[in-house]
């Protein structure tokens, strides 16, 4: 196959695009190596669409004398999620209440947006209302399961340590600090930090001047899901008490989340006090 492939980019120069290329099997990855290699000197092109943070397109951009660019496309704002909504569904009028539920869950992310429709249009939930324009019929669960295999495959092989920082992060649910993951997980802050750093390198988390937060909403949301209920009730407790005790201690916490957290941890007495 590639033989012929190189013999007829000597005739006309050829490109080819890939789409969706985070999907590659290894097999196809180990062609797709030796094709990059044995075309270097060929007027032969690729265009490769992939989502961040995937191990696959690694691999090819640490092909030796290989000329690789790589481009990242950044999160679309509401107005221009609109406008590739509108792309996606061939025109017509979006009602407001799709709009916002996609892009809360997506935030602007083309490749999610993508999944989330095709999945909506094929459930049936996705339908055209002549009065209001494209709507969900259900609002139940908008998350196609193929992206929530790809979000388990992100943080599939995480360290045991690596992931309790990362439950504690999910779970609080906003931005988070060193302070509040040594107290929810026990960890001394050296240690944290190092996780911190493996996690970001990975795409998993973000950290800013504020804290530290998933690197997607549909992150959080997954990963939240998917945790064991027991889990998820003991940090909750736990962010409660540490959100209480720098309540007492500095009083500029929100009343309202130590209230959150203790309620979804199973204690309502404390969250209505």
């Amino acid at each position: 196959m590639i033989g012929p492939l190189l013999k007829a980019s000597k005739v006309t120069p050829i490109i080819i695009a890939i789409d969706n290329f985070q999907y590659i099997n290894r097999k196809s990855l180990e062609f797709f190596k030796v094709l990059l290699q044995k075309a270097r000197n060929h007027p032969l092109a690729f265009i490769i669409t992939h989502t961040y943070g995937e191990s696959s397109l690694e691999h090819l951009l640490s092909i030796p004398n290989y000329k690789l660019k790589k481009i990242v496309v950044s999160p679309l704002d509401f107005s221009s999620s609109c406008r590739m909504l509108k792309y996606f569904l061939n025109g017509g009028k979006l009602d407001k209440d799709l709009v916002q539920q996609i892009y809360s869950v997506t935030k602007g992310n083309p490749f999610f947006m993508g999944q989330v429709v095709k999945h909506l249009y094929e459930k049936g939930t996705l339908i055209w209302n002549p009065e209001k324009g494209w709507q969900i019929l259900k609002k139940d669960n908008i998350i196609p399961e193929n992206l929530k295999k790809l979000i388990k495959k992100r943080i599939h092989g995480l360290s045991t340590r690596e992931r309790r920082i990362l439950n504690a992060v999910v779970v609080a649910g906003t931005r988070i600090g060193i302070d509040a993951l040594q107290y929810i997980t026990g960890l001394d802050k050296v240690q944290i930090l190092d996780y911190i750093d493996a996690l970001i390198k990975r795409k998993i988390i973000n950290i800013g001047v504020t804290g530290i937060e998933c690197a997607h909403p549909l992150f959080e949301k997954v990963i939240y899901e998917d945790l064991p209920e027991k889990t998820k009730k003991e940090l909750h407790k736990k962010i409660a008490n540490y959100l209480e005790k720098k309540f007492l201690s500095e009083g500029n916490v929100d009343s309202k989340s130590i209230a959150f957290h203790f309620d979804r941890g199973g204690l309502k007495k404390q969250a209505h006090k």
